[in-house]
């Protein structure tokens, strides 16, 4: 079984933090006011700001030796579960 979910870099231009939500919408509602915090916080200290990178992410039903890495901190729920990520777009 597959789920489909959404997430947006919440550091723009790297995959080091996501952020996950259900819809699209939803993701591109707050990566748009994420941005409106980071451009309050950082106006006229930094230059221009990387585009946030917006994400379809598609989830595999994980086994239980996987489940139980996850739960061991063995392995990150995202790493383990994750089947693919590919952008669908960018926040500006």
């Amino acid at each position: 079984m597959e789920t489909r979910i959404w997430a947006y870099q919440i550091i723009p231009g790297t995959d080091e933090l996501l952020f996950y939500a259900a819809t699209e919408e939803l993701c591109r509602s707050e990566a748009r006011k994420q941005r409106a915090d980071i451009r309050s916080i950082v106006s006229g200290h930094v230059g221009p700001l990387a585009p946030m990178a917006l994400y379809q992410v598609v989830l595999r039903e994980m086994t239980v030796p996987e489940i139980i890495g996850v739960l061991n901190g063995e392995i990150s729920l995202s790493d383990a579960s994750t089947l693919s990520r590919s952008v669908v777009g960018h926040i500006d």
